[in-house]
């Protein structure tokens, strides 16, 4: 008869069978060391099957349509609108008014300036002779050619198409009768019009807004989207408070209308000022391609392109301060229909809640990358959310609460902080009128399948035709994977002692596995190889600080190196990391490297000692006798099979891995430097172009080789090799943006599946020492791969 076992380390329970009394077992949620004990009496009872007992509690009766309407205690008090409140809404749409209207007349402008010149300034040519006259012609023919340049540059936004928008699901009143009756109380209690139609999709939010944009607003043509996610994640009473939010906007009149008008002409000012499209590049490239005595003229229409898109960012962020007052009041009132619907109390839940499903859901789509890398897609995207909000790390549950109590609400910003729209709410006092604490899923006929559907239409807008529902993976079974990759983690910290580094080589020797011919002589090795780690383990986190100090110095010569090569100015404000030049930059990269090298120095017999205790320990798991008496003993040996030889594999491609991370470091901070100045010169293009050149040829081969070893973890193609997992397909060397991206994901990703490698063997290994009597080492405090400890900076590092 199975018995039941507890772990001591993290109280799981799971069961064994009574043969299994006296052997070592590793706890399947920790992976801990259990050796199993025969039960107690008591226990046994326990474990053995009762009578079915009738549930203590009832089931809630299912919501129907009358229930959910009948759960609303009446009407609320409508929020009056101030007369200051009603003068900035006409002052703000006068103010984006007025933004076109310039830009109009800058494009009338330009037009009027260049066929003045064309027809005023032809003198030029009656006073000059010989060679002169070449000149005057450049000088007459430039503003011909860099006007009218600027001038379709400036036309161009006027047609653009409209901004791409996420697609989604609409839901019909006759399959889910509840939500929509529950919607038609929401807008009656509120007083707003209801929306023609409720679409879902898998956003952490809810929105209505006219149907048909500006065409709509004549009428009140509604449409509603709920963000799956806030259903899986809220009550019904906080998904009503949010609803009756949106709704609340539209029973300001006017105003709404007024409103949309200024968000949509700010939001098309956004998408001039700052989108870039295949024409600017078409000018930036043929600028850069011409002879500079042809080219100078382009590059004169890129300056006035450039000062015409900066008067708009001047014009922008005064709109947007002048509307933001309105903006923000417009939130407020909007808030308060929230308060006085689900309660004051309930709007302060709602807003910690809406941070913890907003983290969750990052959480959410870094979980997706690594899983659509494998060919996997979780098929319940909002269920994923919620699971994570759940569970999130205590460093981020304290970062919502400093969010929460600390944030402050910023000159351009067009909503209020979290802070000021509690203390607002709060001051309603208002137990709100709708209690309904039911889980707001439950106002969905069939929630699982709609959030299901809906997951599918977001792939499909994210991914279009490249995935299909074969990827597909239940909620389960992928966070089944992640809490075992974190288990994982979590045991590397432990086993290693946060002795190793993401390119420091593990010499753990071949990659080919077969049983010790002297098992007894391994087993000592492994246990004097555990005893020489314990006592070496603090010396080497001596000699791996001063390894770190001097990587993180490189890496900062490194960047400024990039930032020189660019002609990018430096902030001499950071005069611990500046660098007066680009030889002073690479005076201290050369001191970093030997500094590295010395610590390695002194690393190398420890590193053997850390080798030989791992290699010892999957060694002896070999032994079939060691294999059976750990749980599932013969799956961990086989999970070795895979796992060493990709160890091997990425450790004997390290310097290539390292120049790769090099140049990902590098090229990172020129991309920084594009994206902060809103486009890229010259120099930071050719700069980055000379970084690829360096190491184009190492992302092939790199990839060539790891394309000989299986990738060792699940993945929807199982012959997939290591090389087409970290690099599914090679970039035209042509392409400079391609190889960079392949620069990024090589390099990354193959640390990435080293670091996972490594975890699991840390995990494997720490079960055979129990096995053999020496229990897990315990964790120590969180740290990152490379400390980001406080240092003085050298000096001869040729400091400003």
């Amino acid at each position: 008869m199975p018995i039941q076992v507890v772990c001591p380390g993290c109280s799981a329970a799971f069961r064994a069978p009574e043969k299994a009394i006296g052997r070592q077992a590793a706890c399947p949620k920790c992976s801990s060391a259990i050796t199993i004990s025969a039960p107690t009496t008591s226990s046994r009872r326990a474990a053995s099957p009762g009578p079915a007992k009738s549930p203590q509690k009832k089931q809630r009766a299912r919501l129907t349509p009358e229930s959910v309407a009948a759960a609303i205690e009446g009407p609320i008090e409508p929020v009056r609108t101030t007369l200051t409140y009603r003068l900035g809404i006409l002052l703000s749409l006068a103010t984006m008014l007025l933004m076109p209207l310039v830009y109009a007349a800058l494009i009338a402008g330009a037009c009027y300036l260049v066929y003045l010149h064309a027809v005023t300034n032809t003198g030029i040519f009656e006073s000059v002779r010989g060679r002169a006259v070449m000149y005057a012609f450049l000088a007459y023919l430039a503003p011909l050619v860099a006007g009218p340049v600027m001038i379709l540059f400036m036309i161009k936004p006027l047609f653009a198409s409209p901004a791409r928008h996420q697609k989604t699901r609409s839901l019909r009143r006759e399959s889910e009768p509840v939500l929509f009756a529950f919607v038609d109380s929401i807008c009656e209690t509120v007083g707003s019009a209801r929306p023609k139609r409720i679409d879902i999709d898998c956003q952490v939010n809810a929105s209505a807004g006219f149907r048909k944009g500006v065409v709509s607003m004549l009428g009140n043509d509604l449409v509603l989207t709920i963000g799956m996610p806030l259903a899986a994640g809220l009550t019904a009473r906080q998904l009503g408070g949010v609803l009756a939010h949106e709704f609340g906007h539209f029973t300001q009149g006017a105003g709404m209308r007024l409103t949309y008008l200024v968000r949509s002409i700010s939001h098309w000012f956004v998408r001039v000022v700052y989108e870039r499209d295949s024409w600017d590049e078409w000018l930036a490239t043929t600028a850069s391609s011409l002879d500079i005595r042809l080219g100078w003229v382009l590059w004169l229409a890129m300056l006035a392109v450039w000062l015409t898109r900066k008067i708009l960012w001047v014009l922008l962020h005064l709109g947007t301060a002048v509307a933001g007052f309105t903006l923000r009041q417009m939130e407020f009132d909007a808030d308060r229909y929230e308060a006085r619907f689900a309660g004051s109390e309930t709007f302060a839940s709602t807003a910690r809640r809406l941070q913890e499903l907003n983290a969750g859901q990052q959480m959410a789509f870094a979980q997706l990358s690594a899983s659509h890398q494998e060919g996997r897609l979780v098929d319940d995207l909002p269920a994923l959310v919620t699971l994570n909000a759940s569970r999130l790390p205590q460093q981020t549950q304290t970062l919502i609460k400093q969010g929460l109590e600390k944030s402050e609400t910023g000159l351009f910003a067009t909503h209020p902080c979290d802070k000021d729209r509690i203390a607002s709410a709060m001051a309603e006092q208002s137990p709100g009128v709708f209690q309904l604490d039911a889980p707001a899923s439950e106002l969905f006929r069939d929630f699982a399948e709609q959030a299901k559907a809906a997951s599918w239409e977001f792939y499909r807008d994210v991914f279009g035709n490249r995935v299909d529902k074969s990827a597909l993976t239940s909620v389960d079974e992928l966070h089944a994977d992640h809490r075992q990759q974190e288990a994982a983690d979590h045991r590397l910290s432990g086993y290693f002692q946060q002795v190793i580094r993401a390119y420091r080589p593990t010499p753990i020797g071949s990659g080919f596995l077969t049983p010790p011919k002297e098992p007894k002589k391994v087993l000592a090795e492994l246990k004097a190889g555990r005893q020489a780690f314990e006592s070496g383990a603090e010396a080497a986190r001596d000699s791996l600080k001063k390894y770190d100090q001097a990587d993180s110095r490189l890496m900062e010569a490194l960047v400024y190196e990039a930032y020189h090569s660019a002609r990018i100015r430096v902030d001499k404000k950071s005069v611990e990391k500046c660098f007066h030049s680009r030889e002073a930059a690479k005076d201290t990269q050369q001191r970093c490297v030997r500094k590295m090298g010395a610590a390695n120095a002194e690393l190398a017999n420890f590193d053997q000692v850390v080798a030989k205790r791992l290699r010892s320990a999957v060694d002896l798991l070999q032994v079939d006798q060691v294999a059976g008496r750990l749980q599932d003993g013969r799956s961990l040996r086989s999970r070795t099979e895979k796992l060493v030889p990709a160890l091997v594999a990425i450790d004997g491609q390290m310097e290539t891995l390292r120049g790769l991370c090099h140049a990902n470091v590098m090229l990172g901070a020129l991309i920084h430097q594009m994206q902060s100045a809103g486009e890229a010169s010259e120099e930071m293009v050719a700069a980055a172009d000379r970084i690829v050149d360096r190491v184009r040829p190492k992302v092939s081969q790199l990839r060539e080789v790891l394309s000989r070893q299986s990738y060792p973890f699940k993945h929807k193609d199982p012959s997939v090799s290591l090389g087409a997992y970290v690099l599914p397909t090679p970039p035209n060397p042509r392409d400079l943006g391609g190889v960079i991206d392949a620069i990024s994901e090589v390099s990354e990703g193959t640390i990435t599946v080293r670091r996972r490698v490594l975890g699991e063997l840390a995990t494997i290994a720490e079960q055979v020492e129990s096995l053999v009597g020496c229990p897990p080492l315990p964790p120590l405090p969180d740290a990152d791969e490379r400390p980001n400890a406080e240092q003085q900076p050298d000096e001869n590092d040729s400091l400003q």
